[in-house]
């Protein structure tokens, strides 16, 4: 693996990871490192250009997947 796809991949990782954390958290934003990520901004970011040029396959399939798990979070009561 090129260093290139590491990186891409590291990122598209992040991205999910504070998709979940945010689930998790039952927030709909939350501060990380001094960052603020938000369910919105992660979805701009699989909808983006950027996104699709880091990834070989399409990145709403991911997102797809990401709000399947966000339904379910809240059908559960995870979420308000």
């Amino acid at each position: 693996m090129k260093n290139l796809d590491i990186l891409a991949s590291a990122i598209v990782r992040q991205a999910v990871d504070d998709w979940r954390r945010l689930i998790r958290l039952k927030r709909q934003t939350c501060n990380v490192t001094e960052i603020n990520i938000s369910f919105v901004e992660i979805r701009q970011f699989f909808n983006s250009e950027y996104c699709n040029v880091l990834l070989e396959i399409d990145p709403l399939i991911i997102l797809e997947q990401l709000e399947k798990e966000l339904r379910e979070a809240r059908e559960n009561g995870a979420l308000i």
